[in-house]
């Protein structure tokens, strides 16, 4: 029998773990297995769902389906000097973040600095057409 629900125990990263014809799409990512054309059979295109989705089949024990995992894995550190570059990868991973946050709020903080600039700068806009328009009717004033 096949089930919708996922299941609530995780195998680990390197497992090879046999999975049902039904594609699970969690809400946070893609298909945790890599569909092929003989897979569509039971699924209903439209709905993206298994149209039997209770019922057993005769593909749901093939053992040729496995769930494929993504990340990166890391084999273990074989000697120093490949835990020494990590180490020093990821420190230099961590300045490279680092920089990239200073730099953002260094932007960010110009962008509140040219927004207020730019308000002050619109306001003496206005005040100077508010001149110049007053001092227009006093030279029509004193033509007439």
């Amino acid at each position: 029998m096949i089930s919708c629900e996922p299941e609530s125990k995780v195998p680990p990263m390197d497992a090879v773990v046999p999975c049902a014809d039904i594609p699970v799409v969690p809400p946070s990512g893609p298909l945790t297995w890599i569909p092929s054309i003989h897979n569509y059979g039971g699924l209903d295109r439209k709905k993206g769902i298994a149209s039997s989705c209770s019922s057993s089949s005769t593909r749901d024990s093939s053992p040729d389906r496995v769930i494929k995992r993504r990340g990166v894995k890391m084999k273990p550190p074989s000697d120093e000097g490949t835990n020494h570059r990590r180490s020093l990868n990821r420190e230099a991973a961590f300045r490279y973040r680092e920089r990239k946050r200073m730099e953002q709020r260094e932007r960010r903080r110009e962008l509140e600095q040219l927004l207020c600039h730019n308000s002050i700068l619109k306001q003496q806009v206005k005040q100077l057409r508010g001149d110049i328009a007053e001092w227009r009717r006093k030279l029509n004033q004193f033509v007439k």
